[in-house]
């Protein structure tokens, strides 16, 4: 097993890497669970997985980082600040959840590790629109994002901050591709 962090190859049955000690573990290609050794089907998803990606867990993953470089700083700053401690107040949370169009059809014609780097490309673009109305990524599901208004950080207009934000990704265009893109046959990425 090859370590994200690192690059460092350790023997198959290693959990952390033996040169920078990171936790590693067999990942479903589709969804991200974490999956028991020898897997062959995910627990979550159903996805066959033939030999699925090893990552590190709990440390910074490529896409952790970037993720994090399109976090605006105050609002990573406020981020970091309620890490850790639960509220007990009730509040009105509202959530975004968007995809991308047609990406199902996408993933079936190239290989996963193409349609991960198209994926990637597009959440530069997907994602800033919901930093810019204070909202909180959640999570990122394969082509989809689920992102929180109201918590862990409340503001009073979190729903129309939502709307907001799910009309930004509404126009989300990407830029128009280069002309290897276009021999290649590149999607245009639509969101819904």
């Amino acid at each position: 097993m090859q370590c994200v962090k690192c690059g460092t190859e350790n023997p198959p049955r290693a959990r952390f890497c033996l040169c920078c000690g990171a936790e590693l573990a067999q990942v479903c290609p589709r969804c991200g669970k974490s999956l028991p050794e020898g897997s062959r089907f995910c627990l979550e998803c159903g996805t066959r997985v033939a030999q699925a990606e090893v990552v590190q867990l709990g440390g910074s993953t490529a896409l952790t980082t970037a993720i994090e470089r399109l976090i605006p700083r105050e609002l990573a700053q406020r981020l970091l600040a309620t890490r850790g401690r639960v509220s007990t107040e009730r509040r009105l949370v509202t959530i975004l959840f968007c995809d991308v169009k047609g990406s199902t059809a996408m993933g079936a014609t190239r290989d996963p590790e193409e349609t991960l780097e198209i994926m990637r490309g597009a959440f530069d673009f997907l994602i800033p629109p919901i930093y810019h109305q204070k909202g909180t990524l959640a999570q990122i599901m394969g082509d989809a994002i689920l992102a929180f208004f109201g918590a862990p950080i409340a503001h009073e207009d979190d729903a129309e901050r939502a709307i907001r934000a799910g009309l930004d990704l509404a126009l989300v265009r990407l830029p128009t591709p280069s002309p290897t893109a276009r021999r290649l046959y590149l999607p245009v990425i639509w969101v819904r």
